[in-house]
């Protein structure tokens, strides 16, 4: 597992905060992520990795899944 990777799934957690072990191939919503919490995902996310996500790039596909966070936070380090 990558750094990145690492870095992510820790972000995730702390977003969604449930005590659940966040792992790759976990879909969010078995993390009981919402949409109240996907402001809070970007912002940390955004943070973590000194990035900002376009408006495009904030889809429900594109949050639906540990490993598809993981692809948009490597697509935007480029």
């Amino acid at each position: 597992m990558s750094n990145v990777d690492e870095r992510v799934i820790k972000v995730i957690g702390e977003a969604v905060n449930t005590g659940i072990v966040v792992q790759k191939g976990m879909t969010l919503n078995e993390l009981g992520y919402n949409s109240l919490k996907n402001v809070e995902l970007v912002v940390l996310l955004e943070e973590e990795f000194n990035i900002r996500f376009d408006d495009s790039m904030l889809s429900q596909n594109r949050f639906s899944t540990v490993d598809s966070v993981i692809e948009l936070v490597v697509e935007k380090l480029g």
